[in-house]
């Protein structure tokens, strides 16, 4: 790194790039090809991330036996409310849609037990359905959209040392452009066999390193480029991780519908696994490791970009991780399950939206893309939204920095929590449905002006090291989620079997915050500032960016 000083020992860097007064070079300034390419990154990123969960509706075929009914109906029989349960399901000659065929009717009593097992949503025949081609029941699917999280989790800390070691143009690109190639292959695994397809699942998994320090650096040298010098971690997370992950969920949502109508489920891997090869390779021929290696930045821009940025000592070795205390601390892991309910909660929509869509509201696939895609909507406006004003609360000194934690963590437990208990509640309401699932992830979003940061506040200087720990801990969601739902559905696709995972969902995210209330911290840790062992090391000034910023996927 470059790095220079006067007598004094001051920092004279400015001045001497000033002086030299390097040009640009290219037609677009640096810094805006740089903001680009790590905002579309993060956004195509997560595109590979969720793509199969809409996509994966399009692959299976109904179940023989399953219980889900397109009819369910209330007839009066001498006096007495009876529930008619249409049951089994043939292919009709005329039409690719599974229509009832009454194989035997069950009647039961008008008790809420009764009827609520076995009730599911009429739908009005206005649309074709084309069946899939695979015969994996919903345990099957829940093991095959969480196999994702096992590879992700595996590569936590082992990405962030590629990092470190190698530079994030050439860890950050090239892994991107490894998941877009496995994506791509994608319907030929599926074809071939499941458990190949699961492999490769895994292996998309481990390859998206995206949440380690070199890469989001890059976004802090975007933010202070275009926004001025960056003094607050919530600054590069708000201007550019909320929407891009967010918006990578909601476009993948949206086009996945139409992708899947105008030409197939595999069409999806191909269009957003191309669109990611196509962007890791305008990465490596586009983005540098720093500014001061950049070939095409001017010295102006540069020294622009580096202000702000906190310096640290060159020869300071880092400090040992202090696992012990990191593992046994109470504010840390109230922080950490506070994390965890809220991306259970993230996960559920993820995985099983798309099929709670087609079975219980009964739209067709590009209806159930939308609709998907909505939710995400409200999250990335509520997201940014309550990030900055809970900035803007705590700055301003109308609410102190726990106690605004504690209320918007608050909006993102409860919020949510009522918004599902309503949804089992509103029964085959599909309006309310659909504002009820739109307000559920809204109100989360909240979550982004609460605790999401917290782990930061405990102990800064092992915030990589714990940020590690955190998204491996509440990665573990993305695994039990699509399997707690997908166990709860086998064969059961009804408003009772939805009403269990809503409810599931509510406890989870709602113990942890009460948990939070009580034990929750911004305090630093005393294990945060270790006591020195060595002699003062000379100090020369150089440029390292001040917080370590990780997202979760």
């Amino acid at each position: 790194m470059y790095s220079s000083s006067d007598k004094t020992g001051q920092d004279t860097r400015q001045q001497e790039l000033v002086q030299k007064g390097k040009k640009y070079k290219g037609c677009v300034p640096v810094r805006y090809e740089l903001a680009f390419l790590a905002f579309t990154g993060l956004t195509l990123q997560y595109s590979l991330k969720v793509h199969l969960s809409l996509a994966i509706v399009a692959m299976v075929k109904h179940q023989p036996g399953q219980n889900v009914s397109l009819k369910c109906t209330l007839i009066r029989v001498e006096g007495e409310w009876k529930t008619i349960l249409e049951k089994h399901s043939t292919p009709n000659r005329n039409s690719n849609l599974n229509l009832p065929v009454i194989s035997h009717l069950v009647y039961y009593k008008s008790s809420k037990l009764y009827h609520a097992a076995t009730e599911v949503c009429k739908m009005k025949i206005e649309h074709t359905f084309q069946e899939g081609e695979f015969d994996w029941d919903e345990e099957l699917q829940g093991h095959i959209l969480g196999s994702y999280f096992y590879g992700y989790m595996c590569t936590q800390i082992i990405g962030g040392r590629l990092a470190e070691k190698f530079g994030a143009k050439f860890v950050y690109g090239p892994s991107i452009l490894a998941t877009s190639l496995l994506t791509m292959l994608s319907p030929m695994a599926a074809r071939f066999h499941v458990y190949v397809f699961i492999v490769l699942r895994v292996l998309q998994g481990a390859t998206s390193i995206l949440k380690y320090r070199k890469p989001i650096i890059f976004l802090e040298y975007a933010t202070a480029s275009i926004f001025g010098p960056v003094n607050s971690p919530c600054v590069v997370y708000f201007m550019f991780l909320s929407p891009a992950i967010y918006l990578g969920s909601l476009l993948t949502m949206g086009l996945s519908g139409v992708l899947i109508e105008a030409g197939g489920w595999p069409l999806v891997s191909y269009a957003f696994g191309g669109a990611a090869a196509f962007w890791s390779l305008l990465w490596l021929l586009l983005v540098y490791d720093s500014p001061e290696k950049h070939p095409r930045i001017s010295d102006e821009e540069k020294c622009y970009i580096l202000t702000g940025l906190r310096v640290k000592e060159e020869g300071q070795t880092s400090p040992p991780v202090p696992w012990k205390s990191i593992f046994t601390s109470v504010p840390v892991w109230a922080a950490f399950t506070m994390h965890f309910g809220t991306t259970w909660v993230l996960n559920t929509f993820l995985s099983h939206i798309p099929t709670y869509s087609k079975h219980i509201l009964h739209f067709d696939i590009k209806q159930n893309g939308f609709f998907s895609a909505l939710p995400y909507l409200s999250n990335l406006i509520t997201g940014v939204v309550c990030g900055i004003l809970s900035q803007w609360l705590r700055e301003k000194g109308y609410i102190s920095h726990i106690n605004a934690y504690k209320l918007f963590n608050g909006i993102a437990s409860l919020g949510p929590a009522v918004a599902l208990v309503l949804i089992t509640v509103v029964g085959c309401n599909v309006t309310a449905i659909v504002i009820l699932l739109g307000v559920t992830m809204g109100l989360r979003g909240a979550f982004f002006g609460g605790s999401y940061l917290n782990h930061m506040d405990l102990a800064i200087n092992f915030s990589g090291t714990m940020s590690g720990i955190l998204h491996t801990f509440i990665n573990l969601s993305g695994i039990l989620a699509p399997l707690v739902a997908g166990a709860l559905t086998k064969g059961e696709q009804t408003l009772a079997r939805w009403s269990l995972v809503f409810y599931i969902s509510v406890g989870i995210i709602t113990l942890p915050y009460l948990t939070y209330l009580i034990l929750g911290s911004v305090e630093e840790q005393p294990w945060n500032q270790p006591h020195e062992t060595q002699k003062e090391k000379k100090k020369v000034k150089v440029f390292q960016p001040k917080y370590t910023i990780t997202t979760h996927m």
